[in-house]
């Protein structure tokens, strides 16, 4: 087997929970924090720091600041989405690219394609591939966030950069293309 499969089963899927604390007030999470979908009317909620305002995301309620550390998320029944990871600081609060430099490592299915992290045709990495599960691994201390086809642990990518605080799992799924999709956390059941 691979050396990156085998880091990958030495990294048990970590079991998360949604910070409804960090949801933005255009997402639906689930009583059991596990899924997300968008909703296209924005509900009421009170102001917190950790809440995103300008984008539809949320956080994981679990950070991670070392080890290897992996989770799968269900991603079959929507058409668009970003899902990845990301450093604490991030802004939250106003318009900033999704890139490393600014923090978020991730990938997006856009238009039938998925794309790296800088969400521009070069960064394409998987034309057409129809995805049910990706799987992210955080290796905190290399400094990678590596990205698989959970359904076969077939690579798709890999960002390199040297973390120097907590990492938080993130999703975006993206509302205005919703087909009754949702980002649903899978938990390994052992």
């Amino acid at each position: 087997p691979s050396t990156q499969l085998i880091d990958l089963l030495i990294a048990a899927p970590a079991p998360l929970t949604l910070d409804s604390d960090s949801a933005s007030l255009d997402l639906v999470l689930s009583k059991d924090q596990t899924m997300v979908k968008g909703r296209s009317k924005m509900k009421e909620f009170s102001c917190h720091p950790k809440r995103f305002s300008n984008y539809g995301c949320v956080l994981a309620r679990e950070g991670f600041s070392a080890g290897k550390h992996y989770w799968e998320i269900h991603v079959e029944r929507l058409d668009e989405w970003i899902i990845g990871a990301v450093k604490e600081s991030i802004e939250r609060h106003s318009a900033v690219a999704l890139t490393p430099s600014n923090g978020f490592w991730t990938l997006r299915k856009w238009n039938g394609n998925v794309y790296g992290p800088h969400h521009a045709t070069e960064s394409e990495c998987c034309q057409n591939l129809n995805l049910q599960k990706v799987g992210i691994c955080v290796d905190y201390e290399v400094g990678q966030v590596s990205f698989y086809n959970a359904d076969d642990m077939s690579h798709l990518y890999t960002s390199t950069y040297r973390f120097t605080e907590k990492i938080y799992p993130f999703f975006l799924p993206f509302p205005e293309t919703m087909t009754g999709g949702v980002l649903k956390v899978f938990h390994l059941k052992l």
